[in-house]
């Protein structure tokens, strides 16, 4: 018959193989802080209607993610392949001329 493990001696399990692996290694170096940095800023010029729109990409304390404002005002917290796919879905299509 197999051990059925409780899940109180699961997250023990795991607690002890964590901090036996921990134990040696030197605690990070602290990053710079980008929460609240303006890290990137995309401008977005549709030739054919005239809007112009800017895309400010502020730091938060995730990784690889981007608090995004549009002219200024708060859009959405995303990643930065997100928010240029919505950007993109976003323009208008036009059809080709016959």
């Amino acid at each position: 018959m197999r051990h059925r493990w409780t899940r109180e001696q699961a997250r023990a399990a795991i607690r002890a193989r964590w901090t036996g692996a921990h134990a040696g290694l030197s605690p990070r170096p602290p990053s710079t802080p980008l929460a609240g940095r303006l890290l990137r800023q995309v401008t977005v010029a549709d030739l054919l209607t005239g809007e112009r729109h800017t895309l400010d990409y502020y730091g938060t304390t995730r990784l690889n993610c981007y608090d995004v404002r549009v002219d200024g005002a708060p859009w959405l917290v995303c990643g930065w392949s997100q928010a240029l796919a919505l950007v993109r879905k976003s323009c208008v299509r036009f059809g080709r001329e016959k």
